[in-house]
């Protein structure tokens, strides 16, 4: 499988380089009006290191090598949808179909920007859980039939309430001692209503590694999910004093 080097590029979550981007960009009405729209049968998959996109999430990528342009062009041009997948291990420079998660997250291109050094950074908005059912093509980019994750809360919904208070309470503690959590989040968090996508925006700025957060993405039970990243947090607020 012939690949060019370099072709999958470092890409880093921020929130000060985004302004109001930065916040998840999906209402439990966007999310309605997405639901509506049927997952393509085969579409382009684009692997990526350091990091995990979440559903409703935004993500900046720079784009610099061959591959991965190829992919963000054709997809800009055609407005198709495009799988973000975290590596397995970001130093390997030429990923194959096996060195990527098969767990990850369903996308849409937004703004497409150039930066002075000449290369292009894309954000990439997320929206639903998808997992990779069978690889198509590698060439001009990777290309897989997907399929979609449905994500379900198990508990009580007052129960499940009362854990995402919890969850908050937490994060705003945190925030207080953290130096590398967006200043804006406490405001940020306030304004997110819809809880599945108040967990993707704490899943992204919780200080933890990239297999740690494939792992968060993975979790299909809400609940679950709330009760892991709660122990997150309080691990991160007992580390803080300390």
């Amino acid at each position: 499988m012939n690949r060019d080097k370099d072709n999958f590029q470092e890409v880093i979550l921020t929130s000060d380089s985004l302004g109001d981007s930065a916040l998840p960009i999906m209402t439990e009405e966007d999310e309605a009006k997405d639901l509506k729209n049927k997952i393509p049968d085969e579409i382009p998959i684009l692997p990526v290191k350091n990091t995990v996109l979440f559903p409703g999430m935004v993500l900046p990528l720079t784009i610099g090598r061959n591959k991965s342009s190829k992919l963000i062009k054709a997809a800009e041009a055609k407005k198709l949808k495009i799988g973000i997948f975290a590596q397995k291990d970001a130093k390997v420079e030429e990923p194959d179909f096996e060195d990527i998660h098969k767990v990850g997250t369903l996308a849409s291109i937004g703004k497409m920007l150039k930066l002075p050094d000449g290369a292009t950074m894309v954000i990439i908005k997320g929206s639903r859980k998808i997992q990779l059912d069978e690889f198509i093509k590698s060439e001009p980019y990777f290309t897989a039939k997907v399929s979609e994750i449905p994500e379900t809360i198990t508990e009580d919904k007052e129960v499940f309430d009362a854990l995402i208070e919890n969850i908050k309470d937490s994060f705003v503690k945190l925030l207080e001692n953290s130096p590398y959590l967006p200043a804006d989040a406490a405001e940020a968090i306030n304004k997110i209503k819809n809880n599945k996508f108040l967990l993707s925006y704490i899943s992204s700025n919780i200080q933890v590694g990239v297999n740690e957060k494939q792992i968060i993405l993975e979790v299909n039970d809400l609940h679950k999910k709330a009760e892991m990243l709660l122990e997150k947090l309080y691990k991160e607020e007992q580390m803080m004093e300390i």
